[in-house]
């Protein structure tokens, strides 16, 4: 991931390889999300050297229940309450890589968007220079 950030911040970088590091990177996170387990394995190992990675628990396992007010008008229902590693993994890490994932995808879609309209500028292919819609972008500009 640092490498595709240090080459995205090249100055002589084509905007049409940018684009496509931009959609692998893109690719990267949503596969991290999928692999919550094998990432937390490692980051325990990593942070808590020479200990029994299986005796490290959460904050929230150790923490008792909080109870809900209630009142007169409200309904019975029970509400979902998530300790340890599921609540960090769906409050925390997955809002995380979504909201990453979000903000990747805008910026995929406007990059696609330059590089469609200034397409003659970023390809040194001849058939897109010679393309109708190519010289159109060109009449435009």
């Amino acid at each position: 991931m640092n490498a595709t950030s240090k080459t995205l911040e090249t100055e002589d970088l084509n905007v049409s390889f940018g684009v496509e590091l931009v959609t692998s990177l893109l690719t990267f996170v949503g596969e991290i999300r999928n692999r919550f387990d094998e990432i937390e394995i490692e980051a325990k190992t990593f942070f808590c050297e020479g200990e029994n990675i299986s005796n490290i628990s959460y904050k929230t396992d150790l923490q008792r229940a909080k109870q809900k007010q209630t009142f007169f008008d409200d309904t019975s229902e029970s509400e979902t309450i998530l300790k340890g590693k599921e609540r960090f993994r769906i409050e925390i890490f997955n809002v995380i890589c979504d909201n990453i994932t979000q903000d990747l995808s805008k910026r995929v879609e406007c990059y696609k968007e330059i590089t469609s309209v200034f397409r003659c500028f970023f390809t040194s292919d001849e058939k897109y220079k010679k393309d109708d819609e190519t010289k159109e972008n060109q009449k435009e500009l």
